[in-house]
């Protein structure tokens, strides 16, 4: 599992992040993070600028008035807004209604504006690319033959549906105020078409309330008059019910109860009697002894006859009369019972027909006096209905009406360049974690040092020349910059040891291009600054070496010299601006460089030791020809070049393999 190369290996266990490795990743990639972010900001200008149709708002305010302005006193005819949250979130809603939207798509003819009637517009490429490509695959709906009125709806639809879709309702918090935001690619329309909205929704507000009072008044109208004949007949009816009947009244009606009370009680009074009279007819009749009936007949003359025993026939005279009245009196208040009740029977219809005639009167004369408040109820309304007719106020007011903007609404430009920005910088961002994540070259010297376990000697910048023949004279013009300062550093550390001081050294590379032969040159010029008799020989036989450094092909170099075509005088160069000599390559081609594996190539070298200080030999890539490890392995120094971000891991390993074949240390 490849580590992830911003985790410090020395605090893996505690998770900890080496922030200067991002850092420097980050500053690697700065150019590429800079440019991405300038081209996310170009197109999002280019988007916002160019592109998009600029979009104006334009705002009205309504202010619902939470009151209520009778017109009638019916609760749906009459009352205003209450002010509470279902009323005001039906205000919300009305003011969104398709039916309204219809009546602002007329007053405006929005219809015939081709921003809300796409028909309008001559359709674009993609329009047309898509429909194509919907009708290829089937997807395409095949138009259906409208009439013209159907295709008028149609379009108005179409046109109600595009204003909906630019218009915005906001209850402001807390309040019944409302404010109608619009967005069209005018300003002028965009305020025009906000005020109308807030214009007509109060227009339909009064309409609504006109046509009710309206309506109300039809209502009452048609109502009074019924109720106007209902009074007639009820008053009619009662009148002639009262003059039907006998007259009666609650009074008359009380006394004839009291009069069947007494009644009443007379005959219980008659009952009593006749049970009396009835007990003492039965016991004269019984009577058979002379104490008896003289005990019952309780009589004077009869008791003075009981005395005398000569008079027993007036006595029984007597007796008889006694019996007989006594009969007589059973039968007479018997009699008087019966009369009583038959009178008891007839007072008791009487007075129930009389409360029946009453309740009947009274029932005409209630209905007659509820007509008659009801007809003056609705004849009260009515006349306060038609005097209130045509002054009605709506329920809402305009509190603020639009304004034309001098700016557009969208596109929000310093939001899209801001946007575009933070975008560009995040996939840079991303793609230069990304890319230092599957990186495989090194970024850092430290990087080089840990991978290849041997300290570097330098770290030499890319010299800012346009041309290599322009080389030296940088170098000695400059003679203060960083690279001339690397330079010195490297040939401090090369002749540290000044008992065992290095005679050849050999500075090559495991690619091609990776800077060996300026670092050879700069080496070769700053020990001939330091008094050192240098030999500089370029053994790089398959590129151009040192050659573009000078800028003359040479005719005759170390391989002429190796060949014995050429002794060595004749083949050594003295530029002026190095102060060295030179044996340049002279032959570029592989079975030359075969030349440096055989024992002249050697004895050379020994001979060179012998005039020379120090030798320093540029030699050709590792990976370039098999000559490089036979020239490297005669030196006493072997400089490897490495290339920062661009010579990789891989490249590398297999050059060092070949080297520690090579038994060569670096």
């Amino acid at each position: 599992m490849q580590q992830s190369p911003f985790v410090d290996p020395d605090h893996t266990h505690q998770g900890g992040i080496d922030f200067s490795k991002l850092i420097a990743a980050f500053w690697q990639g700065k150019w590429l993070i800079v440019f991405t972010t300038l081209i996310t900001i170009f197109m999002g200008g280019y988007y916002a600028f160019v592109v998009v149709t600029p979009i104006y708002r334009s705002s009205s305010v309504v202010i619902l008035e939470p009151k209520k302005d009778k017109i009638v006193t019916f609760q749906s005819i009459s009352d205003g807004l209450t002010g509470d949250t279902p009323q005001v979130n039906s205000a919300v809603e009305i003011l969104r209604a398709r039916s309204l939207m219809d009546d602002v798509v007329k007053h405006l003819q929005l219809d015939h504006d081709p921003e809300f009637n796409r028909s309008l517009t001559p359709p674009t490429t993609k329009v047309v690319l898509k429909f194509q490509i919907k009708r290829k695959l089937g997807w395409s709906v095949p138009p259906e033959d409208l009439s013209e009125d159907n295709f008028d709806r149609r379009t108005r639809d179409s046109a109600i549906s595009s204003l909906l879709q630019k218009v915005r309702i906001e209850n402001l918090p807390k309040s019944t105020v409302f404010r109608i935001s619009v967005q069209t690619k005018q300003a002028t329309k965009s305020a025009l078409i906000a005020d109308s909205i807030a214009e007509i929704y109060i227009q339909n507000q009064v309409s609504l309330k006109i046509d009710a009072a309206s309506k109300a008044t039809v209502w009452l109208e048609k109502r009074v008059a019924e109720l106007q004949v209902k009074l007639e007949q009820a008053e009619i009816k009662a009148s002639d019910f009262s003059a039907s009947t006998p007259l009666v009244s609650p009074e008359s009606l009380q006394a004839l109860k009291v009069q069947i009370k007494s009644m009443r009680e007379r005959i219980i009074s008659a009952e009593q009697a006749m049970v009396l009279t009835a007990l003492e007819s039965k016991s004269l009749r019984d009577a058979d002894n002379l104490d008896t009936k003289i005990a019952l007949a309780n009589d004077e003359r009869l008791t003075q006859f009981a005395k005398d025993k000569t008079l027993k026939v007036a006595f029984d005279n007597r007796f008889e009369t006694i019996k007989a009245r006594a009969t007589s009196d059973h039968t007479w208040a018997r009699q008087q019972l019966q009369t009583l009740k038959v009178s008891e029977a007839e007072l008791g219809l009487q007075i129930a027909k009389q409360s029946q005639d009453l309740i009947s009167l009274q029932q005409l004369i209630r209905e007659a006096h509820a007509t008659r408040v009801l007809y003056e109820h609705f004849l009260s309304r009515l006349k306060e209905t038609a005097s209130q007719q045509g002054i009605q106020n709506a329920n809402s007011r305009v509190l603020s009406s639009a304004v034309i903007p001098y700016k557009p609404s969208e596109p929000r430009k310093s939001l899209i360049l801001s946007m575009s920005a933070v975008l560009g910088l995040n996939v840079s961002i991303c793609f230069v974690l990304i890319q230092e994540l599957r990186r495989t070259t090194f970024r850092t010297l430290d990087t080089l040092e840990r991978f290849l376990g041997v300290i570097g000697l330098a770290r030499l910048p890319i010299l800012p020349v346009k041309r290599k023949a322009d080389f030296l004279d940088h170098l000695r013009a400059y003679p203060s910059d960083w690279f001339p300062s690397e330079i010195r550093s490297l040939r401090t550390s090369l002749l540290l040891n000044t008992t065992n001081k290095p005679k050849i050294i050999a500075v090559t590379s495991a690619l091609p291009n990776e800077g060996s032969g300026s670092t050879a040159l700069a080496l070769t010029f700053d020990l001939v600054q330091f008094g050192e008799k240098v030999l500089l020989i370029d053994a790089s036989q398959t590129t151009n070496g040192l050659n573009d450094y000078f800028g003359d092909e040479p005719t005759r170099g170390i391989t002429s010299v190796l060949r014995g075509e050429h002794g060595m005088d004749q083949a050594l160069h003295h530029p002026e601006n190095l102060g060295a000599d030179v044996l340049f390559t002279d032959e570029k081609s592989v079975p030359a460089a075969d030349l440096f594996l055989s024992d002249a190539f050697k004895s050379f070298l020994n001979d060179m030791k012998e005039r020379y200080d120090i030798i320093v030999i540029n030699v050709p890539a590792i990976s370039a020809t098999p000559s490089t490890l036979a020239v490297i392995s005669l030196a006493q120094t072997v400089l490897l070049n490495v290339r920062l971000n661009r010579t990789t891991k891989h490249e590398l390993n297999t050059a060092l393999r070949s080297i520690q074949h090579a038994g060569i240390t670096i």
